[in-house]
């Protein structure tokens, strides 16, 4: 109500009314990726897995973040099938692993122009996504970490350091993998792998 009002207060009150909500938008996003993480460390974690094309997810999370690349000069550029790329996968929290990506990127990227290169592939088994972006890269130090709860990087140290952790619980909870490094020609590289059949990579291996 008051954010609604803001425009009849002085100028320095509607100021803080703003500044009020995004501090507390913030809140509710580390409220949500705390109850979130805290699933994934219970063993309580569900994925309602549907059968989807994951083009569909790749082109809704770059919708999701156009504009913010847009306000900083980054291009987003997809390399993507022409056939469908149909898995058995959690569609919200798939989704919820590109807007991450996607986000950090921009965020290592920072003021000047760059590029996020989002590509995908299919095999007899799996799917195969890469989210790559022009920034500086992450130090050797640091790569081993930043799937750790937690933890940020001087060029993402506005977040929670939840991120990168959730994804990685998101994707073992679909029998996927998840790694980082640094491209050749510099900036970050993140490839994931799915199963297409959720159901038989959650299958315990038969016995001997």
């Amino acid at each position: 109500m008051l954010y609604d009002g803001r425009s009849d207060f002085p100028e320095y009150l509607g100021r803080s009314t703003e500044l009020l909500v995004d501090e507390l938008d913030r809140f509710e996003s580390l409220l949500a990726d705390l109850l979130e993480i805290s699933r994934y460390d219970a063993g309580m974690a569900e994925l309602s897995a549907e059968s989807i094309d994951i083009r569909s997810c790749v082109h809704a999370s770059i919708s999701a973040a156009a504009s913010l690349a847009d306000q900083f000069d980054i291009q987003i550029v997809t390399i993507l099938p022409e056939h469908p790329m149909v898995a058995e996968i959690d569609n919200r929290r798939v989704d919820r692993i590109l807007r991450n990506l996607i986000n950090n990127a921009i965020d290592a990227i920072g003021d000047q122009p760059g590029r996020i290169v989002i590509t995908s592939a299919c095999t007899a088994n799996q799917a195969c996504l890469n989210v790559s972006d022009s920034g500086q890269g992450v130090a050797a130090d640091v790569l081993p970490k930043v799937f750790d709860p937690f933890f940020t990087t001087k060029a993402c140290d506005q977040g929670t350091g939840l991120g990168l952790s959730i994804c990685y619980g998101i994707v073992h909870d679909h029998g996927g993998q998840i790694s980082i490094e640094n491209g050749p020609g510099g900036g970050a590289e993140v490839r994931i792998t799915l199963p297409l059949d959720h159901q038989l990579a959650a299958e315990p291996p038969a016995a001997e």
